[in-house]
């Protein structure tokens, strides 16, 4: 039967638990750092060097043929990861589409586009765009889904604010996330060589 894997970059905390994985933690996060830094420096304050194969690996592993592999980039789209290596180069070695996830605020439209042109230049192909509304907003003319959506040829989509951490919260929103989902996947068909594999691209 196929099923969802979740794979986080390196970084100092999983999302496991908010994700509703019941993996372990190695399986979801096989190299966790400390430090709030970049991955290749937390690594390197560490005494840890980290490759790109070590990387392809850990999100590869024990995923078969028709399971759903996502991956949660560490950063920016060219946010180091281990030693020479960026998001954008463990996107293209996993050959996985990319969803770009940024924060709903002022300076995303900027932020978006020069993520997308770079995915562009790299030939690597978007899904979409999520606009993640961390907080509540406070200009109620800022409208970004609309201003992005204007200079995009890709689905653009925001995730509402909800107050609160906790399992209702989250709760909540579930069924949005769902519908969210559904949408991307019917936009974008991935080959049949990928897994049905996603790879989100923080901003």
């Amino acid at each position: 039967m196929p099923r969802a894997r979740m794979a986080c970059c390196p970084r100092t905390l999983s999302r496991s638990g908010a994700a509703g994985s019941t993996e372990s933690l190695q399986q979801v996060c096989a190299y966790p750092l400390r430090a709030a830094f970049s991955p290749e420096r937390a690594a390197a304050l560490e005494g840890r060097t980290l490759n790109l194969d070590q990387l392809v690996t850990a999100c590869q592993s024990g995923i078969g043929a028709d399971d759903f592999l996502l991956v949660e980039g560490a950063g920016g789209l060219l946010s180091p990861l281990a030693a020479g290596t960026t998001n954008a180069d463990l996107a293209a070695a996993l050959r996985l589409p990319v969803l770009v996830v940024a924060a709903d605020r002022l300076g995303v439209i900027n932020h978006t586009l020069l993520t997308v042109e770079v995915l562009q230049h790299r030939a690597l192909p978007l899904v979409g765009v999520v606009l993640n509304q961390a907080g509540p907003m406070t200009d109620l003319l800022m409208d970004n889904v609309a201003d992005v959506a204007h200079w995009l040829d890709c689905p653009v989509e925001r995730v509402p604010h909800r107050p609160g951490h906790q399992a209702p919260a989250w709760t909540a929103i579930g069924p949005f996330l769902h519908g969210l989902a559904n949408r991307l996947a019917a936009t974008h068909a991935t080959p049949k060589a990928n897994s049905n594999a996603n790879c989100a691209a923080h901003e």
